[in-house]
């Protein structure tokens, strides 16, 4: 499978691009700076910005999956939907795998006071990364696109632990946690195999 990366060079999509790479997935990047992703076989890199069409477009092409890994807030997501998502929608590719926290309410989510503290702590967040990637979350679902939004715990730098707990709306505590190498198989085999298509799965260690 051919992918488009977008967030290659963060923490949990340089873990991504490891992975697609390692089981033989050739991989389009679009990065601002080029040189924070190293040449690799099966890695082809577009420098450029979410404003710039054609490197965008560039990187769409011929891609059979689309991985966003960007950090929401300061309008991050919301450039990449209007970048990305109409050019997904009139020429494809149509799977779209894309990551934010768990405090993004849909929904069919339970009435969880944990779930609620989570949301009101991120809008005291700077830069509005709530609202970023809430807005995310609704064009996905307009979009008509084959998406999953993975809504991961607490990012956490222990090792892989191959136990990964994922499913849509549940009450998850709020010291959960996932290892980033984790969530990085969790997302690339959501891509891969189509897995929680049209759903947005809460993801944990457990």
């Amino acid at each position: 499978m051919r992918i488009a990366l977008f967030g290659g060079s963060g923490r949990i999509g340089s873990l991504v691009l490891g992975r697609a790479l390692a089981a033989g997935h050739p991989v389009q990047a679009l990065a601002r700076n080029a040189a924070r992703l190293p040449a690799r076989r099966g890695l082809s890199v577009r420098q450029g910005a979410l404003d710039d069409g054609e490197a965008v477009s560039a990187t769409l092409r011929n891609a059979d999956a689309v991985i966003c890994c960007l950090s929401a807030g300061n309008g991050t997501l919301g450039l990449f939907d209007a970048a990305v998502i109409p050019l997904m929608v009139q020429s494809g590719p149509r799977r779209i795998v894309s990551m934010v926290g768990a405090s993004v309410r849909l929904p069919g989510d339970p009435a969880a006071l944990t779930l609620r503290l989570m949301s009101l702590i991120m809008r005291l967040v700077p830069g509005r990364l709530l609202a970023d990637a809430e807005a995310h979350a609704g064009h996905l679902r307009a979009s008509g696109l084959d998406w999953t939004l993975v809504r991961s715990a607490n990012h956490a730098g222990r090792p892989a632990t191959g136990r990964i707990f994922a499913r849509p709306g549940y009450a998850m505590r709020l010291d959960a946690s996932i290892a980033r190498d984790d969530l990085a198989a969790f997302i690339l085999e959501c891509a891969v195999d189509h897995r929680f298509a049209g759903e947005a799965p809460m993801v944990e260690n457990g």
